[in-house]
């Protein structure tokens, strides 16, 4: 497991996997307390999916491009696992407005939130022991 985890370089998985969560969280609730727009929050998702995933993957390069004990390997692996790990938690979240009716789908989605935050945050618990 530790190898599998030093690989694909946690810093950048973490913080797709965080900040995807969180963010996409974020707009769904937001979205569905003004709009209440099926239409609206899946687009919005995807907007996250794209938009806001490239945008923390270049900060994530560049705040790896600024510590001078980062490799070129380091800083891309850091750079990709942030895109891909943020893209595929946002989109995660649309499945639930495809699947469930309104309500229920914010729901589901919270509660998914939560697991995906608990899951890696003992993940990375034991990997650290």
């Amino acid at each position: 497991m530790k190898n599998i985890l030093t690989f694909i370089n946690t810093s950048g998985i973490g913080f797709g996997i965080t900040s995807g969560t969180i963010t996409t969280l974020g707009l769904i609730i937001g979205l569905y307390a003004s709009t209440r727009s099926q239409h609206a929050i899946i687009g919005g998702v995807i907007t996250i999916a794209i938009a806001d995933s490239c945008s923390d993957a270049m900060g994530m390069h560049t705040a790896e491009e600024t510590n001078k004990k980062s490799s070129g390997e380091k800083i891309w692996k850091t750079t990709l696992m942030t895109l891909i790990s943020k893209s595929i938690v946002a989109v995660s979240f649309i499945i639930p407005f495809v699947v469930a009716a309104m309500n229920p789908a914010v729901a589901i989605s919270i509660v998914w939130g939560a697991f995906l935050l608990t899951l890696f945050s003992f993940t990375m618990a034991r990997y650290r022991q």
